[in-house]
């Protein structure tokens, strides 16, 4: 019975690592400019604003989502917008909602 309850703990565990790969890709695709706009109103999008990086931020921080957090962090940083206090408030935030890592198992 043991056996059965870590064989499906670490099926969770692979799950969650797949989903998380997929959630890096779509949280930095936010901010991508797209390279062929499909619509005229794309043309029109304004360039990401410390604004819009921290309301994104504050999401991943609700979600639990430490890591898109500090990717998004350092893309704003990357791209020379500059962080302010509720950036920080709002990574720090994300960071204390992380849950703990499981214990590896000997």
């Amino acid at each position: 019975e043991s056996e059965q309850e870590e064989e499906e703990e670490e099926e969770e565990s692979e799950e969650s690592e797949e989903e998380e790969e997929e959630d890096q890709d779509s949280d930095m695709a936010a901010f991508q400019p797209a390279t062929q706009p499909s619509t005229p109103s794309a043309k029109l999008l304004p360039e990401p604003t410390i604004v819009s990086y921290n309301s994104v931020i504050a999401g991943c921080a609700r979600a639990g989502q430490w890591s898109a957090a500090l990717r998004l962090l350092s893309s704003a940083k990357q791209r020379g917008v500059k962080p302010d206090a509720i950036t920080y408030t709002a990574v720090i935030s994300a960071c204390a909602r992380a849950k703990p890592p499981k214990p590896e198992k000997a």
